[in-house]
C-alpha cells in the first residue's frame, strides 16, 4: 500500500514538473503545457455537451415520474 502511495506522489510531481512553466532552467520543463491546453480545449466542449444533455435527460425522467 505504501509503495502505491509513493508511486502516486512521484507521478503527481512528475506531471506537475512537466506542466509548470520553466522556472529552474531544466530541459523539458514546461513543454507539456501547450499540449495540455490543446487537449483540454478539445475535450472540454464535448464533455460539457454530454453533461448538459445528461442533466436534462435525468430531470426530464424525474418530471415524467411525478
Amino acid at each position: 500500500m505504501f509503495a502505491k502511495v509513493l508511486f502516486g506522489i512521484i507521478l503527481f510531481f512528475a506531471g506537475l514538473w512537466l506542466i509548470l512553466p520553466i522556472a529552474s532552467g531544466l530541459p523539458l520543463q514546461g513543454t507539456a503545457w501547450n499540449d495540455f491546453k490543446v487537449v483540454l480545449w478539445g475535450v472540454l466542449p464535448p464533455f460539457l455537451l454530454f453533461m448538459g444533455g445528461l442533466v436534462v435527460w435525468i430531470e426530464m425522467e424525474d418530471m415524467k415520474e411525478k
